[in-house]
């Protein structure tokens, strides 16, 4: 037969004694969790629970011998709701078949290891005292019980749960009148916060009333801003400081090929109908040094615009962009055009040395040479606006020159050698051979006469 090792003898030996002194010295005790759920059993426990018949329980206050399970439930409930580590109830009388006895229970929380913890172990303690009210001696016989015996049994069993069950309640009640006062002042913080609330309430339909007239008077002002812009007749494109497009008003169309989907696209992307190479390098420039520029481009339709280019400014005097105009300015480049070529005109006629005249399209004088007043005498302004066939007491007013004259602006049709008699205040009769012939000076302005006047010789 093979002798074991000194280490195994030395290890079987130190269980041995481990068991041993578990055995004898440490209480019958169980391992559950807070619902009463037996996980372990240590020692001899079947004097103080039993498993119940049917089907299998293994509820440590299902289990419980008569007269430990109230004990036992009400010191569990205590653990579930107390902070506390550990909990005794001492001096609980049990009944087991007829042998009474006095234990004390503990119930202590486990908090290590963490595999066991919030756990419980309950431990139960043999007590030597015994209840003095009652005659332990004839549960020693239990066949032979008097039935006043067991009445007394039965109300001490009874009072001891009654009491403990009374325990139970008074923790229960003290608990409830905790959370009764905790409701109130739960309430009252809520009947406040609901006063809070409303008044909260109240002004933020005041500010939301505020708010709505604010955005119906923005609307308005929009309104009529847009407006005011589409009257002007101006197009504008408002840029941000990445020169990308923020806002454009209707006219803009004519120069650029927007959509509406185009808000927030660069402005270099976009293909403009202005004859204007440098409108991205000045609007980079204008963004930089913030002074304003203005440059007189064309249309490839031939349409003359004043392209104004400004930073622009926030209520707060912030740059966020800029805002390029481009005004119409075709009127005024066809009346730059006509001061030009009437500056002309005015200067060849002024030099010829023969009489001339210059009528517009209603026949009347709109210019007269130095010659004319040389020869027919009368000041300058004597003449200007006036009718041709007013001056010099109606001299030239006769219904063949009128008709003539009036087929020369109608039929652009020049003519020459008119015959005329006129009498000059200063002169006396004049035979005169009139020369004309239609000057158009634009297409925006109503034809001219130019009437030049030869004296006949006498014969």
């Amino acid at each position: 037969m093979n002798e074991l090792s000194p280490e195994r003898r030395t290890e079987t030996t130190t269980l041995q004694v481990e068991h041993f002194l578990l055995d004898k010295y440490v209480p019958i005790s169980f391992i559950i969790n807070i619902k009463g759920k037996i996980f372990y059993i240590h020692g001899q426990s079947g004097a103080y629970i039993q498993p119940p018949t049917g089907l299998p329980n293994w509820n440590i206050i299902e289990m419980a011998r008569e007269g430990l399970r109230f004990p036992l439930a009400s010191t569990l409930r205590l653990a579930e709701k107390s902070s506390d580590n550990l909990f005794t109830h001492k001096n609980i009388i049990i009944n087991n078949d007829g042998h009474i006895e006095s234990i004390d229970l503990t119930i202590e929380r486990i908090n290590s290891p963490e595999a066991l913890k919030n756990l419980f172990v309950v431990s139960i303690i043999p007590s030597t005292l015994i209840a003095p009210e009652l005659n332990t001696s004839l549960f020693l016989s239990p066949s032979l019980p008097s039935e006043k015996d067991n009445l007394e049994h039965e109300l001490y069993f009874t009072k001891e749960s009654l009491n403990a069950a009374i325990a139970d309640l008074e923790i229960s009640n003290e608990e409830l009148q905790s959370s009764n006062e905790e409701l109130q002042s739960t309430n009252e913080e809520l009947e406040t916060t609901k006063e809070e609330m409303q008044s909260l309430n109240e002004e933020l339909s005041t500010i939301n009333t505020e708010l709505q007239k604010k955005i119906e008077s923005l609307s308005e002002a929009n309104d009529d801003m847009q407006n005011l812009l589409n009257g002007t007749d101006i197009a504008s494109i408002f840029l941000d400081c990445d020169l990308k497009i923020k806002r454009y008003t209707r006219q803009a169309k004519n120069i650029f090929k927007l959509i509406d989907t185009d808000t927030g696209r660069p402005l270099a992307d976009l293909t403009s109908n202005l004859c204007y190479d440098n409108l991205l390098n000045d609007a980079q420039q204008v963004l930089e040094t913030l002074i304003i520029k203005e440059a007189e481009a064309q249309t490839r339709s031939k349409d003359w615009y004043l392209v104004r280019i400004l930073p622009y400014r926030t209520t707060e005097n912030i740059i966020d962009g800029l805002a390029i105009n481009f005004i119409n300015i075709n009127k005024l480049k066809v009346a730059e055009l006509y001061a030009h070529q009437a500056y002309l005109m005015t200067a060849i006629v002024n030099t010829v040395p023969q009489p001339m005249l210059v009528l517009d399209h209603k026949l009347c004088i709109s210019l007269v040479n130095p010659a004319y007043l040389k020869n027919y005498g009368l000041n300058h302004d004597d003449f200007i606006g006036q009718s041709l066939f007013s001056i010099h007491n109606s001299a030239f007013n006769t219904a063949a020159l009128r008709d003539l004259l009036n087929h020369t602006i109608s039929h652009n049709q020049a003519f020459t050698d008119f015959k005329i008699d006129v009498l000059f205040p200063l002169t006396g009769i004049k035979s005169l051979l009139l020369t004309g012939c239609s000057l158009k000076l634009s297409l925006d302005i109503p034809p001219h006469i130019l009437l030049s006047i030869n004296e006949r010789p006498s014969s």
